[in-house]
């Protein structure tokens, strides 16, 4: 899914269809993933948005929402611009290095 954006302006997504589109992406891989019941059943999003915006209670509220609809069957893995995304982060912070 991409949607186009003009240099310069400021293209904010709504949360509330983002969400939807997160529960529904959710939804329709389900019986994908039933298929293989014996194995672990793991979702993993890209996000891409064209404002470049990731805070950390979307990271969280998606990672619930798959949970939710998955009945915590399935783990729910986040990409933002193809780079992993640790849970409890935003797209703007990086992880701790641990010596």
């Amino acid at each position: 899914m991409f949607r186009g954006c003009v240099l310069g302006t400021v293209c904010n997504v709504r949360e509330d269809k983002f969400f939807e589109k997160v529960r529904s992406t959710a939804v329709n891989a389900l019986p994908q993933l039933s298929k293989c019941p014996h194995q672990r059943h793991v979702l993993v999003l890209n996000i891409i948005t064209p404002d470049a915006e990731f805070p950390i209670k979307w990271n969280t509220k998606i990672r619930n929402i798959v949970d939710e609809v998955s009945g915590g069957s399935v783990i729910c893995e986040i990409l933002f611009f193809h780079k992993y995304l640790e849970p409890g982060l935003a797209a703007s912070e990086r992880p701790r290095q641990v010596d």
